[in-house]
């Protein structure tokens, strides 16, 4: 129920992740009951600014929510299939937001 009120807080504004500098500005678009593609996204933008930057306290929090909301609609709350589908796909996403991140430095 907090991971659902949390999430709802987090999500109010439209989703913008190709333009977004933040992984909190990607979750705050997330609709309450938003499929399971949109938490996807919001997913890899935090894993991936996460991994590059490192998340402030507030960033984490909302990803924390991500994750586990993610895990919990798209795999039945089990870790282990998630922890799969992560490595499976974790380079090409990777690749995905490096060239979009590159493509918002050139402007």
């Amino acid at each position: 129920m907090v991971a659902a009120a949390m999430l709802g807080v987090a999500c109010d504004a439209a989703f913008a992740q190709a333009q977004s500098t933040s992984p909190l500005a990607a979750t705050r678009s997330l609709p309450s009951r938003g499929g399971s593609g949109t938490l996807e996204r919001a997913f890899w933008a935090c894993d991936h600014a996460a991994t590059r930057r490192g998340l402030d306290s507030g960033e984490a929090m909302a990803c924390g929510v991500v994750s586990e909301s993610l895990k919990n609609a798209r795999f039945g709350g089990d870790l282990d299939a998630m922890l799969d589908w992560w490595r499976e796909n974790r380079a090409a996403e990777y690749r995905v937001l490096d060239a979009a991140g590159r493509g918002r430095a050139r402007r």
